[in-house]
């Protein structure tokens, strides 16, 4: 719906949304947990709740195995996650503004391919 508007705070809200939805996928798929996880990928993670990022891996690599593709779609979790970042801080600081259109629908864009790429390689 905030992409539908198209003004600088419903494109900032839309990238807050994909945050949002990444973070109740990793809840769906991976509780948070206190404890430091040693993961199959030989990396050890915190699987807390603001770790969302880190829960997705965890089940990927747990679920998926290591394998290429595995890799590839972790760094693309990571890749999209930055590039959120990097659009809000530039907001924030006032580098550029606002949250242009296009860097939010290719985040959207982004979202939707990632997750239906864990989708299909997470067996839930």
């Amino acid at each position: 719906s905030h992409l539908s508007k198209e003004t600088d705070v419903d494109n900032e809200e839309a990238l807050l949304d994909i945050r949002n939805i990444l973070w109740c996928y990793a809840n769906h798929i991976c509780p948070p947990r206190e404890e430091v996880t040693l993961c199959s990928d030989g990396k050890k993670r915190m699987l807390t709740n603001d770790r969302y990022l880190n829960r997705i891996s965890y089940i990927l690599f747990e679920r998926g195995g290591l394998h290429a593709h595995t890799e590839i779609l972790n760094q693309n979790i990571e890749d999209l996650v930055k590039r959120i970042e990097k659009i809000n801080e530039l907001a924030c600081k006032g580098v550029h503004g606002k949250v242009s259109e296009m860097e939010t629908n290719q985040c959207v864009i982004q979202m939707y391919i990632v997750l239906g790429d864990l989708i299909r390689t997470i067996d839930l």
